[in-house]
């Protein structure tokens, strides 16, 4: 199983690195997790759009779901057009939330090009090569983490979230945790989000083979970030940037 960062930049995009995305490939199955701005076009540089097996969304926050209307669009109107709807996994709600906001229609492409399945937590799915879970995460609107499991390989993703007990109990054994660590290690507490030593705690709790650090805000030194969470963590974390591949 491979993990392709699409972009991981936190809370808005920057020059080099879009918002939140990543690409999961395992065996034939290719998922797109969180799809921020900027990520569709990463994502059609490395893969075919309209072969992906399935989209999910953490939440519905623009920075983790906007390109969701790229993909929309792109199945309805570019060269290649997909064999059927794309499934979708998102919180409850998300297909109306969507709907809304391009003002679709019963008829309106958005409902034949995508599939969605609203998850809850504990909820868990088979798509194609792999297994997906959920579970909730703590964030300001209804979020989720998620897991996808291939060949007895786990990657754990947390989307946004503060500090929660149920991530070190979803993410147990995992062997990687792809972690939000939106916040300096002196900002004040943020409901939602998470410093990098709350997020090498939470790995640390898990039990997690590897920690990846994500959505920094770009105000956030990387450096800093690491040595913060290495401390919790128990040894050094990377920070997830644009382009970067990993083996799982």
């Amino acid at each position: 199983m491979e993990l392709v960062v699409l972009g991981s930049s936190g809370t808005y995009p920057v020059p080099g690195n879009p918002g939140s995305g990543y690409l999961v490939v395992a065996g034939e199955t290719t998922i797109w997790m969180d799809a921020g701005p900027g990520t569709f076009q990463a994502l059609a540089a490395v893969t075919e759009p309209a072969a992906l097996d399935a989209v999910i969304l953490s939440h519905l926050h623009p920075d983790h779901c906007s390109d969701i209307f790229a993909l929309m669009h792109y199945v309805g109107y570019g060269p290649t057009r997909p064999p059927g709807p794309i499934a979708v996994y998102a919180p409850v709600g998300s297909e109306a939330r969507l709907a809304a906001f391009v003002e679709a229609e019963p008829e309106n492409g958005f409902f034949t090009r995508f599939r969605f399945h609203e998850v809850r937590h504990g909820m868990s799915f088979t798509v194609g090569d792999v297994g997906i879970e959920f579970a909730d995460a703590a964030h300001s609107v209804p979020a989720v983490f998620s897991a996808v499991s291939c060949d007895s390989r786990r990657l754990v993703y947390t989307g946004d979230t503060g500090p929660s007990p149920g991530l070190a109990v979803f993410a147990a054994g995992a062997d990687v945790l792809l972690c939000e660590a939106s916040l300096a290690p002196d900002d004040a507490p943020w409901f939602g989000h998470m410093t990098p030593g709350q997020a090498g705690r939470a790995g640390a709790e898990a039990g997690a083979g590897r920690l990846i650090l994500t959505h920094l805000r770009p105000t956030v030194d990387p450096e800093a970030a690491i040595a913060e969470a290495a401390a919790a963590f128990g040894r050094e974390p990377v920070v997830a940037v644009a382009g970067m591949q990993v083996e799982i």
